[in-house]
């Protein structure tokens, strides 16, 4: 019922998921996510890839995680850390949608999985600091998710099955005349989930259904605009787990029932005075999950239940001033309150910021340059102020750009509060402000066999500093084709990280977050685009060194970084509309992390090098797209590091548009 509630408060009607074909992508596109205002990709110092909706419709791909996947980010099952860029995972990436922080990251990993592409009318992706702009969460950069605004009335339908009974179903529509525009869109999907190992009970990934609904709606009379959108996501699973072992080498066949909601409502006014431009934006993303887990613990029935709410508040004002064609000045202040309530943080817990920030845009024909800085004050962490300066110059066909900027985040609530585990699971998490009085308790009862940490490198986290440098080079072949080169490094002084602090007599293995004292990422990207005709062709490769030391001096290792990884995206359309798509990409032979605690990169500890490759037939007709794919098809799966990495599946699809 409450769904149904939720659907007409929304206003559904339905949105647009075309499948036409367009290869004419330009490369002189209006950019916002990397300047706060509007300002031409041709001109931007601040290096941005855009992801337009014809290119997301040509990849004819599914979910965010997909789509970064093909554009050149590392990407891993949620469970393993999400998404990376230039090394840096998701704590240190920040993802909006229309501007919006995203809920659900204190939890874990973001999981981007769940955002369908069919109302997406473009992604920009900026790499390297953004802490000048956007403050906590931005040191490796920003994901902006940037929705469809409406346009011709239309309506359209498309569907998706494949294996494991995985199917999807999309209803969308837009609606508008002249000033207001309106674009919904709703998508239920249903999976029986799957498992790579059939000789072990359970599956990797439970049986699960999802819900998402979006709606926007736009009024813009060439003075006073006003934007309201909201954007609900649900997601439940039920189904047997992997057989747990506990310490005593009993196997506990487990049931679990997950529950997931993401609501995200925002408001926007604009308003234009000449050169002077006014914004006020008001949002709200709230995130709940409820985890429930049954079996039986030496014969007894134990039910575990784990609930959590969070939420995200942020008022703001952004503002711009065109002095002239060339100076733009754009400053804003605001106000962000974070607030989370699980038992695993020992209740309700806040922590609140305001913040300010200015930047000026300087474009002198060929040269252009970007400078500013951000100030934020946090109610537990104090103040920091991050610069930033970028520059670019056009030769031509040619353009130099160079940044650098510093960058920050504050510990979390999980790397503060967190109490996970326990004797059935063989572990324990503990946040560094109630490691020390839990370690004390169970010393005490004799319970503690040894203790690699001091004390005092686990119960105080510092926020994290960072500087970042950029330059790269790139070389426009014609409108719709380059190639470039990007050199990068970002030190980070403070590094957060869980680390292995000891284990218990009965060998529970303690796990607590210690800074780490110095940590470097450097890096070299190519990146190339080639359009001609009906065929299209992405390509990038990274190449990624990791360093870093702990407080005593000894290297500590950074897990989940491959350090060569190549992606690769091939299209062609033909003249009759037939599209060919495949796009894949290699990984490096990588360290997955310290699972016993010894300091060392074992054997054992290695995910191997692998290559996804995914492909999609499809054929366009007048008003309906039909497709066939397989995802995976090279079948790889690593029972033992990526468990929620599914191995071939077949699928096909369905478009049709009114």
């Amino acid at each position: 019922m409450k769904k149904i509630l939720l659907i007409v408060a929304l206003g559904l009607s339905t949105s647009v998921f075309s499948q036409q074909t367009d290869t004419t992508t330009q490369l002189d596109e209006v950019v916002i996510t990397a300047t706060r205002s509007e300002i031409s990709l041709e001109n931007s110092p601040i290096p941005t890839e855009v992801i337009g909706k014809k290119e997301i419709e040509q990849l004819n791909l599914i979910t965010m995680q997909d789509l970064l996947q093909v554009k050149g980010i590392q990407v891993a099952p949620v469970s393993s850390g999400g998404f990376q860029l230039r090394g840096l995972s998701s704590e240190y990436v920040l993802v909006m949608i229309d501007g919006v922080p995203i809920a659900g990251r204190e939890s874990g990993a973001l999981d981007v999985s769940n955002i369908n592409l069919a109302n997406v009318e473009r992604v920009e992706i900026v790499k390297g600091s953004m802490s000048s702009l956007w403050g906590n969460h931005a040191i490796g950069g920003v994901i902006n998710i940037i929705t469809k605004k409406g346009g011709k009335p239309s309506l359209s339908v498309n569907t998706q099955y494949g294996t494991n009974n995985t199917s999807l179903l999309g209803l969308s529509g837009t609606f508008g005349k002249d000033k207001f525009k309106n674009v919904s869109k709703v998508t239920l999907g249903n999976s029986d989930g799957f498992d790579i190992d059939p000789d072990t009970y359970g599956k990797n990934v439970l049986p699960f259904s999802l819900l998402n609904i979006t709606n926007r709606s736009t009024y813009n009379d060439g003075v006073n605009s006003f934007s309201l959108g909201a954007s609900y996501f649900n997601k439940e699973s039920k189904g047997n787990t992997i057989t747990e072992t506990n310490t005593s080498g009993e196997q506990i066949e487990t049931i679990e029932e997950n529950k997931s909601d993401n609501l995200i409502l925002d408001f926007n006014y604009k308003r234009t005075y000449g050169k002077y431009v006014s914004e006020i934006k008001l949002s709200n993303s709230s995130f709940s999950n409820s985890n429930k887990a049954s079996f039986e613990f030496f014969g007894q029935p134990v039910e575990r239940l784990d609930e959590s709410t969070q939420n995200i508040f942020q008022p703001e004002m952004i503002n711009s001033y065109n002095w002239n064609e060339k100076n733009q000045t754009t400053f804003g202040f605001g106000y962000r309150g974070y607030s989370y309530d699980t038992e695993r943080y020992g209740g309700e817990r806040n922590l609140n910021s305001s913040f300010g920030y200015i930047q000026h845009y300087l474009n002198l024909d060929k040269l252009s340059i970007i400078a500013g800085g951000r100030f934020d004050s946090y109610s537990e962490f104090g103040s920091n102020f991050s610069p930033k300066v970028s520059a670019k110059y056009n030769l031509n066909k040619f353009s130099i750009n160079a940044s650098v900027g510093g960058g920050f985040r504050v510990p979390d609530f999980r790397t503060l509060y967190l109490s996970l585990g326990g004797y059935t699971q063989g572990f324990y998490v503990l946040g560094s402000d109630i490691i020390e009085d839990e370690i004390n308790f169970y010393q005490s009862n004799n319970q503690i066999a040894f203790l690699v940490y001091p004390l005092e490198d686990i119960t105080s986290l510092s926020s994290e500093t960072s500087i970042s440098y950029d330059f790269g080079i790139s070389y426009k072949l014609n409108k719709r084709s380059k190639i470039g080169v990007n050199v990068f490094q970002t030190n980070t002084n403070d590094l957060i990280e869980s680390v292995f602090v000891g284990s218990f007599i009965n060998q529970t293995a303690l796990f607590g977050y210690t800074n780490i004292s110095e940590a470097t990422f450097r890096g070299i990207e190519f990146e190339t685009l080639y359009q001609k005709g009906g065929l299209r062709l992405d390509g990038s490769y990274q190449y990624l060194e990791t360093e870093a030391t702990k407080k005593d001096g000894t290297e500590f290792f950074l897990g989940e970084r491959p350090k060569h990884l190549t992606n690769v995206s091939v299209s062609y359309t033909t003249s009759k509309k037939y599209s060919f798509v495949l796009n894949g990409t290699h990984k490096s032979e990588y360290f997955f992390r310290d699972i016993d605690g010894g300091g060392t990169q074992d054997e054992n500890e290695f995910v191997p090098q692998h290559t996804l490759l995914n492909g999609i037939i499809s054929k366009q007709y007048k008003n309906f797209n039909i497709g066939f794919g397989v995802n995976n098809i090279l079948d790889f799966t690593n029972r033992e590091y990526l468990k929620q990495q599914n191995g071939r599946t077949i699928f096909g699809k369905l478009t049709y548009k009114l």
